[in-house]
């Protein structure tokens, strides 16, 4: 007896059941689609993409005692070391794409570019 789509996209599942949807689609010589229905119509919720975890790159900076000086009153002020107010700074900048917005550069940038 000739085993069907079906029954190879089930097998494939039980044996590895978070196998992305994808991954099995190009085993079996399917589209993604095809698999993510029969699973469904077989009761059984596709897993999900894998969520890409950010990787620490590990970046060391040093900051003049002027520097430190600086932020000393407003780390102070959150309980939290200079240190650890740099490192929030950085986060919050890149994370909300503020860098144009605190560093006025952007006619030297254009400029050099």
């Amino acid at each position: 007896m000739r085993k069907g789509l079906k029954d190879r996209v089930l097998r494939i599942h039980r044996e590895n059941p978070t196998l992305p949807v994808a991954d099995i689609a190009k085993q079996i010589g399917a589209v993604p689609q095809y698999v993510t229905a029969t699973l469904r119509r077989n009761g059984i919720t596709p897993p999900r993409k894998p969520t890409k975890v950010p990787v620490p790159i590990g970046v060391t900076a040093y900051f003049t005692p002027e520097v430190c000086s600086l932020l000393r009153k407003d780390a102070e002020r959150r309980r939290i070391s200079v240190n650890q107010l740099i490192k929030s700074l950085v986060y919050a900048v890149a994370r909300d794409g503020m860098v144009d917005a605190v560093l006025d550069d952007q006619a030297e940038a254009e400029m050099v570019a």
